[in-house]
């Protein structure tokens, strides 16, 4: 990202030529204060400096690379063209009661990750044991709020123990491991990378570490979306002050292929607007599934209806349609279905029992931009379909939503009840009708354009990380893997399991464990109709025990799948989940 990367460079330029002193970070380990001093220009005249760095390093050369004669004059130059001059590296001195400890600093730094190498972690004088760990973490900090580097990277030598422990103390796990050989190399030694066939017994291994956050969910942002966002701030005002707004909405109309469409604030909104928009009332009762984030059975009480809790389908985790015959009475006006978690329901039945019984379906798409069923897109099947531009979907813009359907009818009202009643009929700003505020801003239509036009790759995105956990995790016997049923095409936003019978471990335990590890999963959602307003006031005469939810409640976990995992990040998820599992 070259803006991103202009951005990080011109600061670090600018503190390279600050006097030696200015940028300190102020930092305390247990009761010791010291400080970290960032070396500038000016510090390669420092002798003070000059002479302990050259000390340090020739005290720590066998852990380099390449061994040379250690010289001030060498480690002169070496601070100056090596450190100074290099655009993306800085190095920091540890200081405390005014002598100097040793030295860490940041380098290479990867922009289209935001993340860089955590680099010449040097301890020089060891008086104060836990001090390197603790200015490890300062940088480290101050590399994420000054900088914004998400996560970190660094290299050591296999056989250098003391640096290993330290790494993994600081929540690094190894993610490659090079064999080394050492060679004779200009009047020095040097290690480079062996062979493939190479015979000897060799001792040491080039290490790569992370400390990155396997994170639950998160967007891919690109030049793209950066340039959306600022064209939202210079042009989204004045005549032009809707126009991403309008372009999100046609995006969204001619990727689903549907007739209209409102963008709203948040999906929750659109929920709202479609249970209003068909008329639901009180007294009226709408079927829906027990497992879902709070907002589609809240959407349905907005209005004063009552949501009857089902079961959900073993195989999907969306709502099941034999649970949604059974709750039918006369009371029944709609259908509110799921796409849980990306995975397409059984629209067939759902519309079957719905055309059936004369009731209007809502499928609460949420999750699922991108997902099909049976070649059709999910969210144009029923009477109105809602999706969700928060910001762990698979387009995002921090908060957002849309509403979409072929009914103009349900179109027009839901309009005019989105812009607070106003129809103008009599004066400017006249309003028939009690509305509400419900349409996006045009900044947040600009980011989720950007996304919105790269949908197929998003998408293909998060079905290659649910084939990296499928690839592991398919045959191991402890868990069931929930895949898209056949004609199905899931957008797999969020990858779930269900932990079997056999397994001992609580699921909450087994999610801290895994949190220790830095890999963020989620637990499965907990039945909404044990929710206090739905025992209370908006109590159901209809109650169904829904066993497949509550155990799903109990047992399921939804796998991190942020934008940025690796297959390696899958690999250590997978391992990990087995080792701690088994």
């Amino acid at each position: 990202m070259n803006l991103l990367k202009q951005v990080i460079l011109n600061k670090i330029e600018k503190y390279k030529h600050l006097p030696y002193g200015t940028v300190i970070i102020h930092a305390k380990h247990k009761k010791t204060k010291y400080q970290l001093f960032l070396l500038t220009d000016e510090s390669v005249k420092n002798k003070t400096i000059i002479n302990l760095l050259a000390k340090w390093r020739n005290h720590h050369q066998k852990w380099f690379p390449s061994q040379f004669k250690v010289t001030k004059e060498g480690t002169k130059k070496w601070l100056k063209e090596k450190v100074i001059e290099v655009p993306d590296r800085l190095l920091f001195m540890i200081r405390v009661n005014n002598k100097y400890l040793g030295h860490v600093g940041l380098f290479r730094f990867d922009f289209d990750n935001v993340m860089c190498e955590l680099d010449n972690i040097v301890r020089g004088e060891s008086t104060i044991p836990g001090i390197m760990t603790s200015a490890c973490l300062e940088i480290m900090n101050w590399g994420k709020q000054k900088l914004g580097i998400k996560w970190y990277q660094l290299t050591t030598s296999s056989d250098n123990i003391k640096a290993v422990q330290l790494y993994q103390r600081l929540g690094f796990r190894e993610v490659k491991r090079v064999l080394m050989v050492q060679v004779k190399k200009n009047g020095g030694t040097e290690w480079v990378e062996a062979k493939k066939n190479h015979s000897e017994k060799m001792t040491r291994y080039h290490l790569v570490m992370i400390n990155k956050k396997i994170a639950f969910a998160g967007p891919s942002i690109t030049e793209k979306e950066v340039e959306y966002a600022v064209e939202g701030v210079i042009s989204g005002f004045y005549e032009t002050y809707d126009q991403h707004a309008k372009k999100l909405e046609k995006a969204i109309a001619d990727f689903l292929g549907v007739k209209y469409t409102i963008a709203t604030h948040c999906c929750t909104l659109a929920l709202h607007l479609a249970c209003a928009a068909i008329g639901l009332k009180p007294g009226d009762e709408v079927i829906c599934t027990d497992f879902s984030w709070i907002a589609t059975a809240y959407s349905i009480v907005y209005t004063g209806a009552t949501p009857v809790f089902v079961d959900i389908d073993p195989d999907t985790w969306c709502i099941d349609p034999k649970a949604i015959e059974k709750a039918v009475t006369k009371k029944t006006k709609a259908i509110m279905l799921v796409h849980t978690f990306g995975y397409p329901a059984d629209m067939d039945e759902i519309m079957r029992i719905a055309r059936k019984n004369n009731l209007k379906v809502i499928e609460d798409a949420a999750p699922a931009l991108g997902a099909e069923y049976k070649g059709k897109k999910v969210g144009t099947i029923g009477d109105i379909g809602c999706f969700s531009f928060q910001g762990a979907k698979v387009t995002v813009t921090g908060e957002g939503g849309i509403f979409v359907t072929n009914d103009k009818k349900i179109y027009e009202k839901a309009l005019m009840l989105a812009t607070m009643g106003r129809t103008d009929s009599q004066a400017v700003f006249w309003s028939d009708s009690v509305g509400y505020q419900y349409t996006i801003s045009n900044l947040s239509a600009a980011l989720a354009l950007a996304q919105v036009e790269r949908i197929d790759e998003l998408v293909a995105k998060k079905r290659q990380i649910f084939d990296w956990y499928y690839k592991r995790l398919k045959d191991f016997d402890r868990i069931k893997l929930i895949k898209e049923k056949k004609g199905y095409k899931s957008n797999y936003c969020y990858p779930s399991m269900l932990l079997n019978d056999d397994v001992l471990i609580s699921r909450e335990e087994l999610l801290k464990k895994l949190r220790g590890l830095n890999i963020h999963a989620r637990p499965a959602f907990p039945n909404m109709g044990q929710f206090p307003p739905f025992k209370n006031e908006f109590k159901s005469k209809l109650k169904f025990e829904n066993p497949v939810a509550t155990k799903v409640a109990k047992r399921g976990i939804c796998l991190p799948a942020a934008a940025n995992l690796t297959e390696d990040d899958v690999l250590f998820v997978c391992n990990s989940l087995k080792k701690i599992v088994s």
